[in-house]
């Protein structure tokens, strides 16, 4: 991920614990001895996530997957097929 973030040329926030809205994140620092809010103003977010501090959602039915056009930076991206 800190390359994803490096090359959008954004900041990465790392294992977030919680999200207080779409700019405000929580995170431990000091081996978890503290918490500390994050804010990211920019558009785009690189997060990683302690999966333990979100509970699980269970079984669920499978969604449709459905292809789309992106209009972003083709430069940014390549797309693979498997066959």
């Amino acid at each position: 991920m800190p390359r994803v973030a490096a090359l959008l040329d954004i900041p990465q926030i790392s294992e977030i614990i919680n999200v207080i809205d779409s700019e405000t994140f929580e995170r431990p620092i000091y081996a978890g001895n503290a918490i500390q809010t994050v804010k990211s103003l920019s558009n785009k977010k690189v997060i990683t996530v302690r999966a333990p501090s979100f509970q699980a959602v269970g079984d669920q039915d499978s969604s449709p997957i459905e292809n789309i056009n992106s209009s972003e930076n083709k430069k940014l991206s390549n797309t693979y097929q498997m066959n």
